[in-house]
């Protein structure tokens, strides 16, 4: 017998696919959350764990592209400003300062030499080519490789505690061996660095409420998924 949510979703793909017309389509799609039937349907449902209970997070995406966007576009000053918030309140916007931003960015290059080659394609200079076709593996590498050193003593210490447990819940997940007090350690980290980081950035203001993107709150499903689908670096 198939699961409640998995009779939800091929009920709710039903009521999409039998739209009358173009405009019910819309509606319905936008209703139930489904664009169209999905690839891994054609797979003989003995093999798989059926959809939605096999869909996982990309944590490609996630991690290396989503998180790393946020983070970077905070720590320059980037990100949009709603008045009458200022960003000369940013206190955590310590990369905005164009000197500090190329010398980071300069630091980023000269770690070439230290990492091995199998680390295939190592991270350039973030300040010259960050908007020049930067890598997913690049921003991985930076992100949670490189930028725990680099940015020891340049973040103020209360969004450097916050960003390292990211470092470490993320690095957990992308293992392909994930042992269960993995899981414990990772989803208490990632949990404490979501919450933390509505009251260090956001401090309770409407105008910052668009600093938690969904990405923030996916990280804390991470571990859960775990347990359901394996390591995600193997199930995406």
């Amino acid at each position: 017998m198939p699961t409640p949510s998995r009779e939800r979703y091929l009920e709710n793909l039903h009521y999409l696919l039998t739209s009358p017309t173009d405009s019910q389509y819309w509606t319905r799609r936008l209703a139930t959350g489904i664009s169209r039937p999905s690839i891994f349907s054609g797979l003989v449902s003995s093999s798989t764990l059926g959809l939605p209970s096999s869909a996982g997070s990309d944590i490609m995406h996630l991690a290396a592209l989503n998180i790393s966007d946020l983070l970077i576009s905070l720590w320059r000053g980037t990100i949009d400003c709603t008045k009458p918030d200022d960003r000369s309140t940013w206190t955590w916007a310590v990369l905005s300062q164009r000197e500090v931003w190329q010398e980071h960015g300069s630091a980023v290059a000269g770690a070439l030499h230290y990492l091995p080659s199998s680390f295939d394609r190592p991270p350039r200079n973030i300040a010259e080519k960050l908007t020049s076709g930067y890598k997913a593996w690049e921003f991985l590498l930076y992100l949670y490789g490189l930028g725990p050193g680099l940015l020891y003593n340049v973040l103020p210490e209360e969004y450097y505690t916050n960003y390292c447990k990211l470092v470490y819940g993320v690095r957990l997940m992308n293992q392909h061996r994930i042992t269960r007090d993995n899981l414990y350690q990772a989803y208490l980290a990632l949990t404490s660095f979501t919450q933390e980081f509505e009251i260090i950035y956001c401090q309770r203001l409407a105008t910052r409420i668009h600093f938690v993107r969904a990405c923030i709150h996916s990280l804390v499903h991470l571990p859960h998924e775990v347990i359901r689908l394996g390591p995600p670096i193997c199930s995406s």
